[in-house]
């Protein structure tokens, strides 16, 4: 249960009002909450956001919405070890340590369990660790009963210094580089540490003389402040000896305060003073002033008077105070409640009355007139602290409110109505129009300064003078009778009026004409305007668009879209604060617009308003300032001075998480990215999420989103539990939102989930399966491809067996072929060659043979008769017939010879130099004979391998040819060369040369081809056949180069090796 405190504490002092603190911004928290007892003692907020609170009955975790117990179990090492506790301290770690008066506690927030810290000490006194603070090198301190001890928080190593033996040491204040310490009787230590030793000074003065120092402070300015449990609050000077301000019950020619036990004070960030004293009040001093308030937050909570007795000022992150007492939890925050609201209900319990505000009236001395339906009209005074109710009958709903001096002008639903401001009793009902009530509603009334009311009504403009209440109606063109959201606003001499949807135009007072108004936003497309608001220069027109606002000196126009943030066809007011702010209203909410910054602010909260629906046209300015917006429930008084935004970034936490409703233990803190990795059966998760803002908990909004699994956000109101059922295995990325009373969004940091498939979900499994069903199928296969290939195997072998058979026996009779074919060839080869040696013998051998005879039977028969020359003329042709016969049975007996494989080769290395001229030397007669020339260029020596008698034989022929085809006075020419590998021996002649015919003739074995020399020389044939033969057998090659009439070039390669 929590308790607000709705009263406001004022002092004024005479011309000047010097303070004001406004009680309605204490939130109460005590046992009703949740809390484990209402003695509270210490405070306490960790590196998370969580607020712990320790009290004389358990430790409590509290989010905003819950306590969270904490109780010492028998046998349980993992609670803390005493239900009372002296001080709660987060050190630089994030570590929370928690001290009783038993020992030492420390907070393991991964686990969520208590370690104990156990303290050496001589004695049991001392493990009642009073306060807890660090050194300048972060090392803990422990003010005990016996002394000063040192901790270190990452080792646990715990140093006692003995040089402060005995000294009962209460509270610690810290300034830079020193540390001071309050003691009980003994005044107050200033300490300052060098490695493990501790310089000590002590300081007593008659003040402090036998006074138990409960808290100490050093301000801005050095002076020091002792709050006492015997004698009220002291401040000193910086030497801890001169005292400047004494603040008791007991010295009221100082400051007095409500008590003289000062537990603690706080210094806020306004340099004002909270004073806790064990009374059943507070005191706030405040500097800039020297006074003192008095703050009795208790009587209207408890029936009788209770002694509040404050333990703990404790200023939290947000820079909102938590105050320890010994009637509970205090909470408070400055100015989060700029808005107020007045239930009609509530302000009349016992009555019924219509709640539903439709318009406003500040008079002239301050009060404020209240419209509302059934005729109920309100009358409060300045301060909205008290109320009265009239009814008015035959008035329906009070729409508009205006006044005189003495009189209300009341636009209601059936006319105006003219009223006593005194005695409220109805002094003239005007109806405008007497035919048709629908016509007499009022819809505004505005007093105009020359006591003239402009007044809109169903039938159209009217203008009244509230002096004699005469008045004339105006007729406007183009106004639907039937419109009933008409208004008229005046303007000087004129009259804004709207007559119809997306129709403004201007009523000349003087003139009474009436001209359209021309509005120069370009942007601008006219729909239908719900309010219209003025100030002296700007008007601000509401339309189902946005928000219009026309600047009535310069004539230009702006206009604001508001359909990306609220339903504007939902708009219901529009209102200018003194700050340059609209204020602008539809059913559920307000929102605030500054036109030149563009900054927007909605307050849509519950707590803020709490009213569910705004009148159209039920808001009003104050001469202070104060906005006035009235709905279903009642109105709501809105403070735009004191609106300060809360710019604290609260920390936004999953605070707790369930696996199959069994939690985990892992702490899940700001700005911690979590990880998740989670089994199959592990798909129930609840994931409790908080925004540790602990102004409006209540007000705050949530949603979450489950990434991979959701379709968009999942809006839970103020719950702040997100439940999955029977998850499927993936991966999901779950994320949680807050919106608090601003509609500021705040995210948990994302919590990365992996639910793993069951194993034979996951996809080795499945690819196992596969690999075993595919090697089964495989296994199968090869099987059968085995038993298969064996039975191919043995057919082939068997068809191989034959088949070697049938190829052996194809073998030996291609074997046998070939012998035939050899034996055949052979047989073909040497019959050619004896067809060939028969023609040579039949034609070649027979016609020297015959020239012989014959030569030689003309010689014998003519001896006598023929002369001399005759004689030796025969005898020179028998001798060349006979050298003939002898050069042909030569290459004959060669050739068969070589045919017949009678003559070996044998390969020797020969000088081709040596070898040539030989030949050229023997070739010699035979070419001087024909008078040709026989030539020889000689080279280098250059040696051949190859058989000298088959290379003469070559040689000799190749010559003879040359000498042979050569007519006389030509040229033979011998040359050798070496080339690369092979010996190059080039015959030439300038003879009668051949054709490409003839030369395909030459080597052919079974063509005869013999031509006669230059002179008739005979040839066998043979030659070069025999030529041929003989160089292949060498491994040479011969060739050939001739043209008829040009010569010809024979040329033999011989290998060099």
């Amino acid at each position: 249960m929590i308790r607000f405190i709705f009263f406001i504490v004022i002092l004024i002092i005479p011309g000047s009002v010097y303070t004001q603190v406004d009680l309605k911004n204490f939130n109460y928290y005590n046992s009703y909450d949740g809390l484990s007892d209402n003695h509270v003692r210490c405070i306490a907020q960790d590196s998370s956001g969580y607020l712990w609170i320790g009290t004389s009955n358990g430790l409590n975790r509290f989010d905003g919405y819950k306590f969270v117990n904490y109780f010492p179990e028998e046998n349980n090492s993992s609670t803390i070890t005493s239900r009372s506790l002296s001080h709660l301290y987060c050190d630089h770690t994030g570590t929370l340590w928690i001290a009783t008066y038993t020992g030492l506690n420390y907070y393991d927030a991964v686990h969520d369990r208590f370690n104990h810290f156990f303290i050496p000490l001589t004695n049991t006194a001392g493990r009642s660790v009073r306060q807890i603070t660090c050194d300048p090198q972060g090392n803990l301190l422990l003010a005990t009963a016996t002394g000063l001890y040192r901790v270190d928080p990452l080792t646990r190593r715990t140093v006692f210094f003995k040089n402060l033996a005995g000294y009962d040491l209460i509270c610690f204040t810290k300034d830079k580089d020193t540390v001071y310490a309050g003691t009980s009787k003994k005044g107050y230590l200033k300490l300052t540490f060098t490695g493990n030793n501790v310089h000590c000074h002590f300081y007593m003065n008659d003040y402090l003389k036998d006074k138990d120092i409960s808290s100490m402070k050093i301000d801005e300015n050095g002076c020091l402040w002792i709050g006492t449990r015997e004698d009220g609050l002291m401040v000193f000077d910086h030497s801890g000896q001169n005292l400047l301000k004494h603040f008791s019950e007991n010295h009221p020619q100082h400051f007095k305060i409500s008590g003289v036990s000062v537990n603690a004070f706080y210094h806020d960030d306004q340099k004002n003073v909270w004073i806790g004293n064990d009374t059943k009040a507070m005191d706030i001093f405040f500097q800039k002033t020297n006074r003192i308030v008095k703050l009795p937050i208790l009587d209207h909570i408890f029936d009788k008077p209770e002694i509040f007795r404050v333990k703990q000022f404790f200023p939290a992150q947000d820079n909102s105070l938590w105050i320890g007492t010994l009637r509970g939890l205090f909470h408070y925050k400055e100015n989060t409640r700029f808005i107020r609201h007045f239930p009609v209900n509530n302000l009349f319990p016992d009555d019924v009355i219509s709640t539903d505000v439709r318009s406003f009236f500040e008079d002239t001395d301050g009060t404020v007139w209240i419209g509302m339906d059934d005729g109920f009209l309100l009358h409060t005074d300045a301060q909205f602290t008290s109320f009265r109710k009239y009814q008015l009958n035959n008035t329906a709903s009070i729409r508009a409110i205006s006044a005189s001096a003495n009189h209300l002008l009341l636009g209601c639903y059936r006319g105006l109505v003219i009223a006593d401001k005194v005695t409220l009793k109805s002094i003239k009902n005007i109806y405008f129009n007497t035919q048709n009530s629908k016509n007499n509603i009022i819809n505004s009334i505005y007093l105009m300064s020359d006591n003239t009311a402009c007044i809109s009504t169903g039938t159209g403009l009217v203008l009244l003078n509230t002096t004699d209440y005469s008045f004339e109606k105006f007729q406007l063109p183009g106004y639907d009778r039937d419109f009933q959201q008409f208004m008229a606003i005046p303007l000087n001499d004129s009259i804004i009026v709207y007559l119809k949807p997306s129709q403004l135009s201007l009523f000349n007072r003087n003139t009474k004409t009436i001209t359209p108004l021309q509005l120069t936003a370009d942007t601008i497309k006219m729909k239908d305007f719900i309010h219209l608001y003025y100030t002296d220069s700007m008007t601000y027109y509401a339309t189902t668009d946005g928000i219009i606002m026309h600047n009535l000196k310069t004539n230009k126009t702006r206009f604001k879209s508001l359909k990306y943030l609220i339903q504007v066809s939902d708009i219901s007011n529009v209102i200018a604060d003194d700050l340059g702010f609209l204020w602008i209203s539809n059913s559920r909410t307000v929102f605030r617009y500054h036109p030149l910054t563009e900054e927007i602010n909605s307050f849509d909260s519950k707590l803020l308003l709490n009213n569910v629906n705004f009148s159209n046209r039920a808001v009003y300015k104050l001469k202070n300032g104060n906005l006035l917006i009235g709905g279903k429930r009642g109105f709501n008084l809105i403070e735009p001075s004191n609106v300060k935004l809360d710019t604290t970034k609260y920390p936004m936490i999953i605070s707790k998480i369930k696996i199959n409703s069994e939690r985990l233990n892992i702490h899940y803190g700001y700005k911690q990215k979590t990880e998740l990795n989670l089994k199959h059966f592990q798909s129930n998760i609840m994931i409790e999420f908080t925004l540790l803002n602990f102004i409006s908990p209540e007000a705050t909004k949530y949603s979450f989103f489950m990434d991979g699994y959701d379709a968009g956000w999942n809006e839970t109101g103020n719950s702040r539990i997100a439940i999955f059922s029977k998850l499927p295995p993936g991966k999901y990325t779950f994320y949680a939102q807050a919106q608090d009373i601003f509609n500021r969004s705040f995210y948990t940091p994302p919590l990365f989930i992996t639910i793993s498939p069951p194993f034979w979900e996951t996809t080795w499994f499945i690819l196992l399966i596969i690999s075993i069903i595919a090697g089964t199928i495989i296994l199968v296969f090869l099987l059968r491809e085995k038993r298969h290939k064996e039975q191919k195997e043995e057919l082939e072998r068997l068809v191989n067996e034959r088949t070697i058979e049938i190829l052996e026996k194809n073998e030996e009779l291609r074997s046998q072929n070939d012998q035939i074919e050899i034996q055949k060839n052979e047989l073909q080869r040497l019959n050619a060659t004896k067809d060939r040696l028969f023609t040579i013998i039949a034609h070649d051998l027979k016609n020297p043979f015959s020239a012989i005879s014959g030569f030689s039977s003309l010689l014998i028969n003519n001896f006598d008769e023929y002369s001399e020359e005759q004689k030796l003329e025969l005898i020179r042709l028998i001798q060349s017939s006979s050298s003939n016969a002898f050069e042909l049975l030569q290459n004959l007996l060669t050739w068969s010879r070589a045919n017949l494989n009678v003559i070996r080769y044998k390969p020797e290395k020969i000088q081709i130099n040596e070898m040539v001229k030989e030949i050229c030397r023997f070739m010699e007669i035979l070419a001087r004979n024909k008078n040709i020339r026989l030539l020889l260029n000689e080279q280098q020596s250059i040696n051949a391998f190859a058989d000298k008698e088959m290379l003469n034989t070559v040689i000799r022929n190749l010559i003879a040819n040359a000498i042979k085809f050569t007519a006389q006075g030509g040229t033979v020419t011998v040359s050798f060369e070496d080339k690369n590998n092979m010996v190059a021996i080039s015959i030439s002649d300038t003879g009668v040369g051949m054709s490409a015919g003839e030369i395909s003739k030459l080597f052919k074995m079974d063509e005869v081809y013999s031509t006669s020399g230059t002179e008739g020389e005979k040839g066998t044939g043979i030659g070069l056949l025999l030529c041929k033969d003989f160089i292949e057998r060498n491994y040479g090659q011969i060739f050939v180069n001739s043209k008829p009439g040009a010569g010809s070039c024979f040329t033999v390669e011989i290998p060099k090796s």
